[in-house]
């Protein structure tokens, strides 16, 4: 999967640039892989469901860039709100539109289902661990881009959903301070690449 991919589509509905999508892209992609091995699920597809977890974004702003041009949400929302109002202007949300597309693309199953289901993890039927464990890494994306508060985030995630993915508190901060070093660490590299993309 290539960065273009998240470049090669604007996301002005979303009041965000496609730099800022990719940082929070691979995000949530570090700390699912840290997260799985804690967690006894495969890294490889714990990273691609992090990777791939707002790829539906892109057909819905290019929806969007047709029926409502004019019409931004805030970039501050959460995701269960960023999903509501997807679901009010053209009914569908990222995760459903993310799995479809994951789907139509022959992804596996333990990839597609997390990402459809990482908003309301209970409600995934066959991989509803990968689908926790997303939830919390999605959770944690202010955290590792935007130098976020981790208490408030550790606050946030219901003790279900931690004992699902079987991990706890301890284990997430564990995996946060790495993650987030690895990501800084890439600032440079990724700004280059965007700039000569």
């Amino acid at each position: 999967l290539s960065r273009r991919v998240f470049l090669g589509y604007p996301l002005i509905c979303y009041g965000t640039s496609a730099e800022r999508a990719w940082k929070q892209a691979l995000a949530a992609a570090v700390i699912m892989e840290y997260l799985a091995y804690h967690a006894e699920l495969e890294p490889g597809a714990c990273y691609l469901a992090g990777l791939l977890h707002s790829i539906g974004r892109y057909p819905i702003a290019r929806l969007m860039g047709r029926v409502k041009p004019t019409l931004v949400c805030s970039p501050d929302l959460t995701p269960a709100e960023s999903a509501r109002w997807e679901r009010e202007q053209v009914g569908i949300d990222y995760a459903r539109a993310g799995c479809s597309l994951l789907r139509m693309w022959n992804f596996a199953e333990e990839v597609s289902e997390p990402v459809g289901n990482h908003l309301h993890p209970f409600l995934s039927p066959r991989h509803r661990k990968p689908a926790c464990l997303l939830n919390i890494a999605v959770t944690m994306i202010p955290v590792l881009v935007d130098d976020g508060d981790e208490q408030v985030a550790f606050a946030s995630i219901p003790a279900g959903i931690l004992n699902t993915a079987g991990i706890d508190i301890d284990t997430l901060a564990s995996c946060t301070q790495p993650a987030k070093a690895w990501l800084n660490a890439t600032n440079n590299i990724l700004e280059h690449d965007l700039v000569t993309a």
